[in-house]
Formats: structure tokens, sequence, C-alpha cells
């Protein structure tokens, strides 16, 4: 059986557009319900994804360094409530597997374990923060 954390994430803008943190957790316990994963944490949040300096993703990570194999999934809904910046993700995703933790979008689903996975894991990563930029601009 999986260990999981689950990470929700908004901006006051989405959540204003119905997609609250509620939504998330809703989905993400859902899904851990019917694929037999042991929910250990939530962590929720509500600040920006341009970058991994958010508070609830800190208090996740400095628990993570304790972690000693309890945990090995972090799930979210999707690649943008991890991240809106593809290449603090691709950083960031190496990281936790070092810790032995794989982050997994359950409304993206990809398998990590083959090569040419990781093509697809860069377009998801990449539209956010593509979308980003063009608020910006």
């Amino acid at each position: 059986m999986k260990n999981a954390i689950l990470m929700c994430r908004v901006s006051s803008e989405e959540q204003a557009k119905g997609y609250s943190l509620n939504i998330q957790k809703e989905q993400l316990e859902r899904h851990c319900l019917n694929n037999n994963i042991n929910i250990v944490s939530c962590f929720k949040e509500d600040h920006s994804a341009k970058d991994f300096n958010r508070p609830e993703f800190e208090k996740f990570l400095k628990s993570m360094q304790r972690n000693n194999g309890k945990v090995d999934t972090l799930l979210v809904t999707s690649w943008d409530r991890f991240s809106r910046n593809l290449t603090d993700s691709l950083i960031m995703i190496r990281r936790l597997k070092k810790l032995g933790i794989e982050v997994h979008a359950i409304e993206q689903p990809i398998d990590l374990s083959i090569p040419e996975s990781k093509a697809m894991l860069a377009l998801y990563l990449a539209i956010p923060e593509i979308d980003n930029d063009r608020r910006i601009n």
C-alpha cells in the first residue's frame, strides 16, 4: 500500500472560480480510496506556485527530511497545483525522488518509469509557466 501526502493549492483568483482547496482535497481523497492509498497528511496553501517558496510546501519539505520511507507519494490534482515553473518543478521532482517520494497528478497521470513520459511531463509543467508569463505581459 502506498502512503501519500496530499497537496492542495489555490490562488485567491482560482478559489473565486470554484477550484477550492476543499474540492481538491475531496478529489484526492476519493482517488486514494479508489486506489488503496493511505493518506498520511494533507497540506493546503493559498500561494502562487511561481516558485517553491511557499509556507506549506516548505513545511512539507521539512517533514520529508525525516521521512525514513514512511511516505512514498505526493499527490496533487494537476501539475499546475504542484508548480507553475518548469525548471524548478523538474529540480524538485528529482529532489523528492532522492527522498523516495514520487509526485503524481491524478488528473494528468504519467508513468515516469517510462523514459518517453518525461516529454509529456515537461509539457504539463511548461503550460502553466507560459500562462503565468502571458498574465505578466
